[in-house]
């Protein structure tokens, strides 16, 4: 990265934000994502196997890049917190054996994360059980987007909630199908029972998509404001 370009790019940000009280932070992926949309998942896979030091040599261009910025943003006063991504799961696990992760994935998740001078948070979409506590050992944050559809966030919270941030776990589906009402009972249930003593950041599942009804993304935002109100 340019380090001249990504300031202009913070600063900017920072003034289009003004004094709305809002944080700003920047998210990128670390180095799995952008490394299977350049070689395709299939073709990664196979080469985990096939030709180890050629996936290695793809992961550290992206990671070499991720620590790169990394240090930028965390000494930019500007930024309040850094939110890393990097989709590793499917809905019942995560993409590939529990060795890989921690021999090949892990260490290159070390890396970044010791460059890291701000509060961070971590996303990945899917089922990440099996690889909970080698994400928290890297000091993040926070942890999103707990997708209803592969972890139980009331679970969750009752096991790591003291250890990190959870953030989102409202359905997608619910945004998409449900009634305004409906929203707002989710956003209810999930404040009342992970915000028990903080820790719990309401967010959808996953992105906002442009086939959820802007009505249902406008009733979860009030509903959030009417919880902490009442």
């Amino acid at each position: 990265p340019v380090e001249r370009e990504v300031r202009k790019r913070v600063q900017e940000a920072k003034e289009a934000i003004g004094n709305k009280g809002l944080a700003l932070f920047a998210v990128f992926p670390i180095c799995f994502t952008p490394a299977t949309m350049a070689v395709g998942l299939e073709d990664l896979s196979l080469k985990l196997y096939d030709d180890l030091p050629f996936v290695e040599a793809v992961l550290d261009l992206y990671t070499n890049y991720c620590e790169a910025l990394v240090e930028i943003l965390s000494s930019c006063s500007e930024i309040d917190m850094i939110w890393l991504a990097d989709d590793i799961a499917f809905n019942s696990g995560i993409l590939f054996k529990l060795e890989v992760f921690k021999e090949v994935i892990l260490p290159r998740y070390q890396r970044v994360a010791r460059k890291i001078l701000k509060p961070w948070a971590f996303h990945s979409d899917g089922d990440l059980t099996a690889v909970l506590d080698d994400l928290l050992s890297l000091g993040m944050s926070a942890l999103q987007p707990i997708q209803p559809e592969a972890m139980d966030i009331f679970k969750v919270k009752r096991e790591i909630g003291d250890r990190v941030c959870l953030i989102g776990n409202l359905s997608l589906d619910i945004l998409a199908n449900g009634t305004e009402n409906q929203v707002k009972d989710e956003v209810f249930h999930l404040a009342d029972i992970c915000g028990k003593g903080g820790g719990y950041m309401l967010s959808s599942s996953n992105t906002i998509t442009d086939w959820v009804k802007p009505e249902n993304v406008m009733a979860m935002g009030k509903a959030i404001k009417d919880f902490n109100e009442k």
